[in-house]
């Protein structure tokens, strides 16, 4: 079966969707922790893309 996330067509979006199912699979997160985990993941996610809402040189 090939990997979607190849998919020439795939938006960002789609990306971060299929990441963020994989995370929740791998690391068990709760039901009732899952706004706060979704929100720190987002803000890993755009920190590793560049995406920093912080000015300077990135560390």
């Amino acid at each position: 079966m090939p990997d979607t996330r190849q998919d020439p067509e795939m938006t960002e979006e789609d990306l971060i969707a299929c990441e963020w199912c994989d995370y929740r699979t791998a690391f068990g997160v709760s039901e009732h922790a899952l706004t706060e985990t979704h929100k720190a993941f987002r803000a890993g996610w755009e920190a590793a893309r560049g995406k920093s809402f912080e000015g300077g040189p990135l560390r």
